[in-house]
C-alpha cells in the first residue's frame, strides 16, 4: 500500500521517503478537515496560447479566432489572508471555494543581510582549541632535521572562539515579529562567526516567567530556568530578540536574569521595536560611552561614562547591558566593543532602574462599548496608526505577513512602529482561539464588526482599492522569492471556504495565480459570484450503460466528459449524450500498452491538475488483428462521433493501421463541417509524435503539426515513447504533457463540435495507410528477442528493500544506481542496435520456454537479463529452471550487479541463483563460452553483452548449417521390385538401424 503511495506521488512530482511519507499520513489524520491542503507548485504550464502563437499543436491558422487570453477581459481572483472557520459567525451571504497557496511575505531586514553580515566580521576570530590538535608541519620537519627521527610535532587547532545562545521573546506580541527572529536566526548561523548556534525561546509572561524552552512559540516544555546559560569561561555569547513588552520587562525579573548572564559572558539586548517606540516598552534605555577591557568576557567588566558630563557628576551604577537595533551600525558598534580589548563606542545601555520604577503603558483589556475602545485609541495614536487600522480591518480576519505587506503598501510615513501601535491598540482579537481547526504556528487577528464599521466609515472605497492593487503589485514583484506564508485563492474547485471578494487584501491576475501554484479556471464565474452547480444528467443518460464482450481494434481510450464549465449547456439535445472529453487513438501493434497507459493516466491527471474534469470510465482498447466488429464499431464510432477533442500517437505503424486511419478520418469530417459552419478551424485534433516516422506525410495529415518550442529535441528526434522508455519524471515529459493537456481543454471547453449520430466506422474510408510509411518487416534472423526477469516497486522479491532499482515494470529495472541508462532495457537495446539487429523485449513468465522455441522456429537469439533476486518470486524461479533444464545454445543469460547495492553482495543471494541456474552455473563466466555470465558491472555490460550476442549467434548459423534434411510426412513408398528383401502383406514396417555401442571417452595422451 505505502509503495503504490509512494509511486502515484512519484508520478506526481512529490518523490517521498519513507519517513516524510510518514509526517505526511500524521498529519493528514491530526489536520482538520476544513483546513485547505496547501497548492502544490507545479511545474510551469504551457500557455494556451503558445500553440497560436508557435504553431504547435493547434492545427492550421485559425482565421477569426483569438485564443489568446488578453483579448478576453483581464479577470482578477481574490487573495484572503484566511478561510472561514467551522465557527465563524460573521459569513456574509454565501461562501466561495478557495485553495491554500504559499507566497512570498515581506522581509524585516530588506536589503541589510549583507551589511550585518560584514558587521559582524570582528567576531569572525579563531583561537588555539587544546582540545582537538592538529600536524605541526614546520615543527615536523625541524624536529626531523635535528634529531633524525621520524618525529611528528602537533599544536592546537584553532577554532573560533564564541557560541552563540539566541533567545527569541515568544509572547502573544512577538507574532508580528516571527518574521525578524527567523531572519536574525539565518543571519547568525551565516556568519562564520559562532561555533555553533543555540535558539532557545523565552518566555516572559506568567508567575513562573522567565523560563526558556527548546523551541519559541510552542509554548510547550521542558523549560528551563535562567541560570542554565550561564558559561564560567565566558564563550558563549547570549543574544536576546524581544520588543519587551512582556510582564518580566517591567517587573525586574528579567533584568535580574540579563544581570545574571552578563556576569558571566557576553550580553545583549535585540529590540524589536522602532527606536522611537522604545520608550513606551519594558527596555528603556540611555545613550553611554563604553570602552571595552577585555576580548569577550562579562559585560560587567566594561568601563562605562556618560558621553558628556564628567565622571564625578554622574556615574553608571547599574550593569550594562546594551539595547541593539537591527541595524550595521548599532550591531557594528557592539560587535567590535565584543571582540576588541580596548575598543570605544556609545551605545544605548538599558536603563534598567527606571524601566523598573515607570508607570506600564500597557493598556488592559477593557470591556466597553466598541465605539469607546476606537475613540480611546484614536485618543492615544498617531494618525498614520489610525489610517493603517482602517486598511486593516477591511481585510480582517488577518495574519501577521499580510498585515506588514498592507502597510507596506501604504508606503511612508506609515512604518513598522505604525502597525505596532495598531497590534497593540486593544481594537484587534486573536480569531484563531479554537486551535483544534487551525494550522500549525497559524495566527489570525480580527476586529469586531463594530469596530470595522466604524473605522472602514473614515475612508473613501477608491483609497482602500488602491492599497489593494498596490499589494498585488508588490505580489507580483516578489514572486521570484521562497514563499513564507500562507493566503487563500479564490477557485471553483478549491477545498477551504472564504468571505466576500470585498474582504481580499489582493486582486491577482490568472499568470500570477498560476504562479503561485494554482491554474486559473477556464471561463470561470466572476469572483463576486459564487459557482454554480453543474447540470445533472438526464435519466436516459444515467441508465446508459457501458457494452460488455466488446472486441477491440487497434487503438483508443475515451474519457467521459463531465463539463467542467459552470454554465450548463442550453440544449436539451446534447444533455442527453455521452461526450468523451477527449478519445485516445493509438496503435497497438509494436506499442507496449503500459506506456499508453501511463501517457493516459498522466494526461487525465494533468486535466484535473487545472481545473477540468474528465471523469473515468473503462477505456476502450483496440488490437488490430482482432478485427472490427458490427456491434464494436458502432459504440466505437458513438465515441469518436461526440468526443470534444481527439488526441492521435503518431508512429508508423499508426499510419499503416486502417481503423486508426477510420478513426482518424472521421473525426476530420467533424472539424470539416464545423469549418463549413463557422469559418474557424477548430484546434482539437492533437497529433502526439509516439515514434519516429519515415517519409514525408501526406499534406492533409501533415497540416497539423506535432509538436512546438518547449517539447524539446528528444521529442522530435525520437518520440514521446521513447522518453517514457528513458526517464518519465523528467521535466521534459511533465512539459509534453502540460501542452497536450492544455490543448485538449482548449477544444473540450471552447468549442461544441457537431456530432455524427450513429456512426460506423466500418463504414468509414480512412486516410490510412500512408504510402512511403512501411510496416515493420517481420522479425528474422536479424532480431533478438530480450527477456526480461526482475522485480517492480509494486512487488519487490521477498527480502529485497532498495525501491530505487525498480520501476512500474521489469522492463524500467535499473540494476545501476545511479542509472547512467535510466533502464536496462534501453541500455541492451543500444547495444544490440549498435550490432546490426532490431530487438523486442518481454517479461519473463510461465511461457517463457514456448517464447524460446518459437525464437528458435524463426531462427532469432534471445536474451535474458535476469535480476538476481528475481529467482525469490516463485514465478520467475519456476520458468527460469524450466529454462535451465532444456539446451538452448541460441540463448544467452546476463545477470548483472551494482557494487553499490549492499543487499545484493551477500552470498545468500547468488547461492539462490546458483540452485535455480544449476546446469548452466558450471559455465558462468566461461571465456571460451560466453553465454552465462553473471555479476556483470556497469562498466562490463555493453562489452559482455556485445560478445554474448555475437556468440548467440554464431551458434545459430553453426546449427542452421548442421541441420539435417527431413522428407516431408506422408505414406511410406513401396519397395522397388528385384530387392532380395521380401514385402510382407499389409503397411510395410521400415527395418531399424542397429543402435550403435557406447563407448568412454578416451584418456587424452600426455
Amino acid at each position: 500500500m505505502l509503495r503504490r503511495l509512494r509511486e502515484i506521488l512519484a508520478r506526481s512530482g512529490v518523490d517521498l521517503d519513507g519517513e516524510e511519507l510518514l509526517d505526511v499520513l500524521w498529519l493528514a489524520s491530526n489536520l482538520p478537515g476544513e483546513v485547505a491542503p496547501l497548492a502544490r507548485r507545479p511545474a510551469p504550464a504551457a500557455s494556451l496560447r503558445q500553440g497560436a502563437e508557435q504553431g504547435g499543436l493547434q492545427g492550421p491558422a485559425q482565421p477569426g479566432l483569438d485564443l489568446a487570453p488578453d483579448a478576453a477581459p483581464r479577470r482578477l481572483f481574490p487573495l484572503h489572508a484566511a478561510p472561514q472557520g467551522k465557527d465563524s459567525s460573521r459569513a456574509q451571504g454565501a461562501s466561495h471555494r478557495a485553495y491554500a497557496v504559499r507566497a512570498p511575505g515581506p522581509q524585516m531586514l530588506h536589503s541589510r543581510h549583507l551589511t550585518l553580515g560584514k558587521a559582524l566580521r570582528p567576531l569572525r576570530q579563531r583561537i588555539p582549541d587544546r582540545r582537538h590538535e592538529e600536524l605541526d608541519v614546520a615543527g615536523t620537519v625541524d624536529a626531523m632535521a635535528e634529531t633524525g627521527l621520524p618525529e611528528i610535532v602537533t599544536r592546537p587547532a584553532r577554532s573560533r572562539w564564541l557560541s552563540l545562545t539566541l533567545l527569541i521573546d515568544d509572547g502573544v506580541s512577538m507574532v508580528l515579529w516571527k518574521s525578524l527572529a527567523s531572519e536574525i536566526r539565518t543571519l547568525m548561523e551565516r556568519a562564520g562567526a559562532f561555533r555553533d548556534v543555540r535558539v532557545l525561546g523565552l518566555s516572559t509572561r506568567g508567575a513562573h516567567a522567565p523560563l526558556l524552552s527548546n523551541r519559541p512559540f510552542r509554548q510547550q516544555g521542558p523549560y528551563l530556568p535562567p541560570a542554565a546559560l550561564r558559561n564560567p569561561a565566558g564563550s558563549t555569547l547570549v543574544l536576546v530578540v524581544s520588543d519587551g513588552v512582556g510582564d518580566a520587562w517591567w517587573d525586574g525579573r528579567m533584568s535580574e536574569a540579563a544581570a545574571l548572564w552578563a556576569r558571566r559572558q557576553p550580553t545583549a539586548i535585540l529590540q524589536a521595536l522602532p527606536a522611537r517606540l522604545w520608550a513606551n516598552s519594558g527596555i528603556t534605555t540611555r545613550p553611554w560611552h563604553v570602552t571595552s577591557v577585555r576580548k569577550g568576557g562579562p559585560t560587567t567588566a566594561w568601563r562605562v561614562t556618560d558621553p558628556t558630563l564628567p565622571t564625578d557628576l554622574v556615574s553608571f551604577d547599574s550593569i550594562p547591558i546594551p539595547v541593539l537595533e537591527p541595524t550595521p551600525a548599532s550591531v557594528g558598534a557592539w560587535a567590535q566593543l565584543v571582540a576588541s580589548p580596548s575598543a570605544t563606542t556609545v551605545l544605548p545601555l538599558w536603563d534598567i532602574g527606571r524601566s523598573i520604577t515607570q508607570p506600564q503603558h500597557r493598556t488592559e483589556p477593557r470591556h466597553g462599548p466598541t465605539a469607546e475602545a476606537v475613540l480611546r485609541f484614536r485618543s492615544a495614536a498617531s494618525p498614520e496608526a489610525y489610517r493603517l487600522a482602517a486598511h486593516l480591518a477591511a481585510v480582517a480576519p488577518i495574519t501577521p505577513p499580510v498585515m506588514r505587506m498592507v502597510q507596506e503598501a501604504l508606503g511612508p510615513p506609515t512604518d513598522i512602529g505604525h502597525l505596532v501601535e495598531v497590534f497593540l491598540g486593544g481594537l484587534m482579537h486573536n480569531a484563531a482561539t479554537d486551535t483544534s481547526d487551525r494550522l500549525p504556528q497559524m495566527e489570525f487577528f480580527d476586529f469586531s464588526d463594530d469596530a470595522r464599521r466604524i473605522l472602514l466609515g473614515t475612508l473613501p472605497a477608491r483609497e482602500l482599492l488602491r492599497t489593494t492593487r498596490l499589494t498585488a503589485d508588490r505580489l507580483a514583484a516578489s514572486v521570484r522569492q521562497s514563499p513564507s506564508f500562507t493566503a487563500w485563492a479564490t477557485h471553483p474547485t478549491g477545498a477551504a471556504e472564504v468571505g466576500a471578494p470585498e474582504r481580499s487584501f489582493a486582486q491577482l491576475e490568472g499568470r500570477l495565480l498560476k504562479r503561485l501554484g494554482v491554474a486559473p479556471p477556464i471561463d470561470s464565474p466572476p469572483a463576486d459570484q459564487p459557482p454554480r452547480a453543474p447540470k445533472p444528467p438526464e435519466p436516459r443518460e444515467q441508465a446508459r450503460t457501458q457494452p460488455s464482450g466488446a472486441q477491440q481494434t487497434d487503438s483508443t481510450q475515451a474519457v467521459p466528459r463531465q463539463p467542467p464549465r459552470t454554465t450548463p449547456r442550453k440544449s436539451a439535445k446534447r444533455g442527453a449524450v455521452r461526450e468523451p472529453y477527449f478519445f485516445l487513438s493509438y496503435a497497438r501493434k509494436d506499442h507496449p500498452g503500459e506506456l499508453v497507459k501511463r501517457f493516459y493516466d498522466d494526461l487525465v491527471l494533468e486535466l484535473r491538475r487545472t481545473g477540468a474534469d474528465p471523469a473515468a470510465q473503462t477505456p476502450f482498447r483496440d488490437v488490430e488483428r482482432l478485427g472490427l466488429g458490427d456491434d464494436w464499431a458502432r459504440e466505437l464510432g458513438d465515441a469518436v462521433g461526440h468526443c470534444r477533442a481527439f488526441v492521435a500517437l503518431y508512429s508508423p505503424a499508426y499510419l499503416n493501421s486502417e481503423y486508426c486511419g477510420k478513426e482518424w478520418t472521421a473525426f476530420q469530417n467533424r472539424l470539416r463541417e464545423y469549418r463549413r459552419e463557422t469559418e474557424i478551424d477548430v484546434p482539437a485534433l492533437v497529433p502526439v509524435l509516439w515514434a519516429p516516422m519515415e517519409g514525408e506525410l501526406p499534406e492533409e495529415i501533415a497540416r497539423f503539426q506535432y509538436h512546438e518550442a518547449g517539447m524539446g529535441q528528444d521529442y522530435v528526434n525520437h518520440g514521446l515513447m521513447h522518453i517514457l522508455r528513458t526517464d518519465p519524471t523528467s521535466q521534459a515529459y511533465r512539459a509534453i504533457v502540460e501542452r497536450v493537456a492544455a490543448r485538449v481543454r482548449i477544444a473540450a471547453d471552447r468549442f461544441r463540435l457537431p456530432f455524427t449520430p450513429g456512426l460506423d466506422l466500418g463504414d468509414v474510408r480512412g486516410q490510412f495507410p500512408v504510402p512511403g510509411h512501411r510496416r515493420a518487416a517481420a522479425p528474422g534472423a536479424a532480431h533478438v528477442r530480450v527477456f526480461v526477469a526482475a522485480g517492480t516497486t509494486n512487488a519487490l522479491p521477498e527480502g529485497r528493500n532498495r525501491l530505487e532499482y525498480y520501476g512500474r515494470s521489469p522492463l524500467e529495472w535499473t540494476p545501476y544506481y545511479p542509472p547512467k541508462h535510466p533502464t536496462i532495457a534501453l541500455r541492451a537495446q543500444r547495444v544490440i542496435a549498435e550490432a546490426g539487429y532490431t530487438s523486442s523485449f518481454e517479461i519473463v513468465d510461465e511461457h517463457l520456454s514456448s517464447r524460446l522455441d518459437e525464437t528458435m522456429t524463426n531462427n532469432q537469439t534471445s536474451i535474458l537479463l535476469v535480476d538476481p533476486w528475481a529467482v525469490r518470486t516463485p514465478a520467475y524461479r519456476n520458468a527460469l529452471a524450466d529454462f535451465d533444464a532444456h539446451n538452448r545454445p541460441a540463448t544467452v543469460v546476463l545477470v548483472p550487479y551494482d557494487g553499490r547495492d549492499e543487499e545484493s553482495g551477500g552470498e545468500e543471494i547468488w547461492q539462490d541463483l546458483s540452485r535455480v541456474f544449476w546446469r548452466n552455473w558450471r559455465r558462468q563466466n566461461d571465456p571460451n563460452d560466453p553465454v552465462f555470465r553473471i555479476r556483470v558491472t556497469r562498466d562490463e555490460f555493453d562489452d559482455r553483452l556485445a560478445v554474448m550476442l555475437t556468440a548467440a549467434q554464431n551458434r545459430l548459423m553453426e546449427m542452421e548449417s548442421t541441420t539435417p534434411f527431413r522428407l516431408p510426412a506422408g505414406p511410406l513408398l513401396p519397395p522397388m521390385s528385384g530387392l532380395g528383401i521380401p514385402a510382407s502383406a499389409g503397411t510395410p514396417e521400415p527395418a531399424k538401424a542397429p543402435r550403435p555401442p557406447v563407448t568412454e571417452p578416451e584418456e587424452p595422451h600426455h
